[in-house]
């Protein structure tokens, strides 16, 4: 799931940075709701980059957490 983060779009990119670290982090305490809300919002980001088929994805996995 994460290539499709690795751009060089300086704020977008670091924006997207954010949001995947923190999915990282909630999967690493085992916080599925705090999971399930970082990928939602990793899935909006993507979305909001104009990538709107892998964003949708993203969204849709946070739906299955």
């Amino acid at each position: 799931m994460y290539e499709i983060l690795d751009n060089d779009n300086g704020s977008e990119s670091e924006q997207l940075y954010y949001h995947r670290e923190l999915v990282d982090l909630t999967k690493e305490i085992n916080d599925k709701i705090g999971e399930a809300v970082a990928t939602a919002e990793l899935g909006y980001s993507v979305f909001n980059t104009g990538n709107t088929a892998d964003g949708l994805k993203i969204i849709f996995e946070a739906l299955t957490i």
